[in-house]
């Protein structure tokens, strides 16, 4: 029985066995090699299409007085997170998922359970942000088919603009009724404290003394600063009013888009050939090996069965 288990086997013994189910051999790999293209083609590649864009630096006061400083959510140390924050929104989701047609073409059951979450978890897995060096953010979109990649990343760009426009501009409305607000109150109090001071002026006797003198100058100077800074504090109601006016306008962008995505000009089909050539390699090299051991302890098995028949 050893004997007969390790026997040798000949090339031309092993080549007549390949050739008696040759047609079957080859209907496995062609059934590997189409099965391959079309899971690496639309399951494992994929084509990429990046957009580049910027978050402007912020709206200045376009007035005759020196330029106050920036809201800071329009500061440029800002702009990756809110960016950020911008892609990664429910509202953008699902504004990607209602404009592409995600479900169909992800091939979600519409009926199944947990669907949104599995139509979500595949949308983030296709979109990546990163910052450049250029204080720019670069957006990236994954997909099998190129005109859904870079048609999704320039959307992305442009809808990232609308909703950081309305996300600005309820922020910039809440700060210009804090900043009414104040203004208002310290107008009241301003008003108020002048009327007093002005009354202690009148109080005071029509004398050449230097003392009355003096205080009067104090006084005045007190009167000066309060309106000075009530003043001031109007320029910066008129600048965040006119911010808020800048974002009204349909115009006027809070990110521009500074290179548009474009389709990649590869093809997915010759990487995906290529891999499925080694697929059917393998697959033609287990064909062998398993006929092979098919004839190295083909009698040896048949001598147990006629024992056991025995």
């Amino acid at each position: 029985m050893n004997e007969t288990s390790h026997r040798s086997i000949s090339t031309g013994e092993l080549l007549m066995a390949l050739s008696e189910k040759k047609w079957r051999h080859l209907l496995v790999l062609l059934l590997v090699f189409t099965a391959s293209v079309w899971f690496f083609r639309y399951y494992v590649l994929s084509y990429t299409s990046s957009t580049t864009i910027v978050v402007i630096d912020g709206l200045k006061y376009d007035g005759r007085g020196p330029e106050k400083s920036l809201p800071d959510y329009l500061m440029p140390t800002d702009q990756f997170n809110r960016v950020l924050q911008v892609v990664n929104s429910t509202e953008m989701y699902d504004h990607l998922i209602r404009r592409f047609k995600l479900y169909t073409h992800y091939g979600i059951d519409t009926t199944a359970e947990f669907r949104y979450e599995k139509v979500i978890r595949r949308l983030r897995s296709k979109i990546d942000v990163k910052k450049t060096p250029y204080n720019s953010v670069t957006i990236t979109v994954r997909d099998a088919y190129r005109y859904v990649a870079y048609e999704m990343a320039n959307e992305i760009a442009t809808y990232a603009n609308e909703l950081n426009r309305k996300q600005l501009l309820v922020i910039q409305r809440k700060r210009v009724n804090v900043y009414e607000k104040t203004y208002a109150k310290l107008s009241d109090i301003f008003a108020a404290r002048r009327i007093a001071l002005e009354s202690i002026l009148n109080r005071f006797p029509a004398t050449e003394s230097n003392t009355v003198k003096s205080s009067e100058n104090e006084l005045s100077q007190a009167v000066h600063q309060l309106s000075r800074t009530v003043d001031e504090f109007s320029s910066t109601v008129r600048e965040q009013q006119f911010i808020l006016e800048a974002l009204k306008e349909s115009n006027s962008p809070t990110i521009v888009q500074q290179q548009r995505a474009l389709p990649s000009g590869d093809s997915l089909l010759l990487p995906s050939i290529g891999i499925s050539l080694l697929a059917v390699l393998l697959c033609s090299f287990l064909q062998v090996l398993f006929t092979y051991l098919r004839l190295q302890y083909k009698e040896h098995y048949s001598f147990l069965s006629k024992n056991k028949n025995q």
